[in-house]
């Protein structure tokens, strides 16, 4: 493909994308002019496919809550809870959901409270409470350099005292988890033995080729979900590392 090629090729996909993004918009109601990424937008189309109204949004991991957003935009939820230990994205946090006034939690989430190290990325949407591969990171996820990679201790919650401290505003409510933690969802899970069973839908990510150093397989998702009573709805999205591999799939569950 020479210079000419190439040029009219991104021309031609940069159009495609914004049109696409146009007609998702459209289909999902979403006003306003706010910038929102084809991969979450083609995401929440296949969610609110399966999933007719819900009016209590859980996002752990929720990094500078774009997720949280598009969610808010399309569902109108009444209680909107973000957790994101990295406390230097709670502006974005804000920006991004100024209608709902979220309330934000600054702590990591595993299977018990503590305090750990957590791995702070250059790429935040990258940190995590496990520390990485610098080969697979500076291979697959070229916008994080692994050399800038800062550790520091943060507080450390479960899912059932989130849901012990924030009960009353979840009472009666459809809720909706997302868990998105790099790496930890399995330990988010089982910090939840009680709150899974007041949870009505759950997004959870789930890395087949990670550059995280801790894996658990997929299989122990699926019980675990499966003895809290949740159904396997399918995959909602899928992302590719850079010789093909696949990487990071988001898997949605629902009672």
């Amino acid at each position: 493909m020479n210079i000419i090629e190439e040029k009219l090729y991104y021309r031609v996909q940069t159009l495609y994308v914004s049109l696409q993004k146009k007609m998702i918009r459209k289909k999902l109601k979403i006003a306003g002019d706010h910038l929102i990424r084809i991969d979450l937008l083609r995401t929440m189309q296949t969610i609110k496919g399966s999933i007719p109204a819900c009016d209590a949004f859980i996002d752990i991991g929720a990094n500078q809550g774009e997720f949280s957003r598009v969610f808010s935009d399309i569902y109108k939820p009444s209680v909107l809870i973000c957790i994101e230990p990295n406390e230097g994205l709670n502006k974005d946090i804000r920006a991004n959901n100024s209608e709902l006034e979220p309330v934000i939690i600054n702590k990591a989430v595993s299977d018990s409270e503590s305090e750990m190290l957590f791995y702070f990325h250059s790429d935040s949407q990258m940190s995590s409470l496990f520390p990485s591969n610098k080969d697979l990171i500076k291979r697959d996820f070229g916008e994080d350099d692994a050399d800038q990679t800062v550790e520091r201790k943060v507080p450390v919650t479960t899912l059932d005292v989130i849901f012990k401290e924030h009960g009353e505003r979840l009472k009666g409510k459809t809720i909706f988890l997302k868990i998105d933690t790099q790496g930890n969802e399995l330990e988010v899970l089982k910090g939840g033995t009680t709150a899974l069973g007041m949870i009505n839908y759950c997004l959870l990510e789930y890395m087949f080729h990670t550059p995280y150093e801790k894996q658990y397989p997929f299989e122990a998702i699926m019980t675990i979900m499966s003895d809290h009573g949740f159904k396997f709805l399918g995959p909602m999205h899928s992302s590719y590392r850079v010789e093909g591999e696949i990487g990071a799939v988001l898997f949605l569950f629902g009672k």
